[in-house]
């Protein structure tokens, strides 16, 4: 837990600077939820001082006036973590309870309005669509888990209020994914699934991909029965790494699974970002299944670009 110093007032608050991303190349270690929670209030489900807490975690952090504001009224409406993906024109982050599930508020602040949005219908699974630079833009929603695509001017995202949500991005084809990562998905393989299409469509190296791991469920909360342990045993999963003992059950770590994935696919340890943001204990910040049931909102996890100059 980083070290507070208090000032006159909450928005005086500012911890020691100990931010997700170190630089461009290098982790510091994970935000703690304690940490997150200094920052804030759960009743307005805002964060206080945002400015700051961009600087001090190494978010970028954006605002609009409280008059176009969604509930609640202040707080950013989307983060990014700095440096990622990396390539201009391109950008990636994932929406706060703000935005209340919906790009409509965010893509004008990015320079995207008026972009087309690709959301699959998610069935928590391990189908991935594949949309390359030359393809049109299906009219329909195509059912998936995630996409994988090239093409410039388009704005692909996933929803999840607690399961793992997964960016990829290969500087140098300039092709990227966004994938959802249930327990389903994750004991189905779909981090590798996407690093395996990424490379059959457009050829990208698994060592030349990086990766984020967005907010999800923790260890902390991630309370599961001895059944989907048996599954992800019978996956060939390291049991030790993930399940922890707690009563009758365990606690899961779902987005460390997803990383062992991408390490095995051939994705670089020090290339994956983990947030380590945990939905169930920051309910200021994003939705939660686990803690607000079939009333939760949608985080939603995209990555998009300028169309091509």
């Amino acid at each position: 837990m980083g070290t507070v110093t208090k000032g006159r007032n909450r928005s005086d608050r500012v911890p020691e600077r100990r931010g997700i991303v170190k630089g461009a190349a290098g982790l510091s270690p994970p935000l703690s939820s304690a940490d997150l929670e200094k920052w804030v209030d759960p009743g307005r489900g805002a964060v206080l001082d945002s400015r700051r807490f961009a600087a001090a975690f190494g978010f970028q952090e954006n605002r609009v006036g409280v008059s176009e504001a969604t509930t609640p009224a202040s707080g950013p409406l989307w983060m990014e973590i700095t440096g990622f993906p990396g390539r201009d024109g391109w950008r990636a982050g994932f929406t706060t309870r703000r935005a209340g599930g919906d790009l409509a508020a965010v893509l004008p602040l990015l320079g995207w309005e008026g972009l087309p949005i690709l959301k699959p219908i998610q069935q928590h699974g391990n189908h991935v669509v594949v949309i390359d630079s030359a393809g049109a833009v299906p009219g329909t929603p195509p059912q998936g888990d995630g996409v994988v695509t090239s093409r410039r001017g388009l704005v692909v995202a996933i929803a999840s209020a607690d399961c793992v949500p997964l960016i990829l991005f290969d500087h140098a084809h300039g092709a990227g994914a966004v994938l959802h990562a249930g327990w389903r998905g994750t004991r189905s393989r779909i981090a590798r699934e996407g690093v395996a299409l990424l490379s059959s469509a457009f050829g990208s190296r698994p060592a030349d991909l990086v990766g984020l791991l967005g907010p999800a469920i923790g260890p902390c909360c991630y309370r599961v029965g001895g059944e989907v342990m048996a599954e992800f045993r019978a996956a060939g999963y390291p049991e030790h790494s993930l399940f922890r003992r707690d009563g009758d059950g365990f606690l899961l770590d779902l987005a460390e699974a997803n990383r062992i994935d991408l390490i095995e696919a051939g994705v670089p340890a020090d290339h994956i970002r983990p947030t380590g943001l945990c939905t169930r204990c920051l309910p200021g910040l994003f939705p939660s299944y686990r803690r607000d049931g079939v009333r939760a909102g949608r985080i939603l996890t995209f990555l998009g670009s300028s169309p091509e100059p």
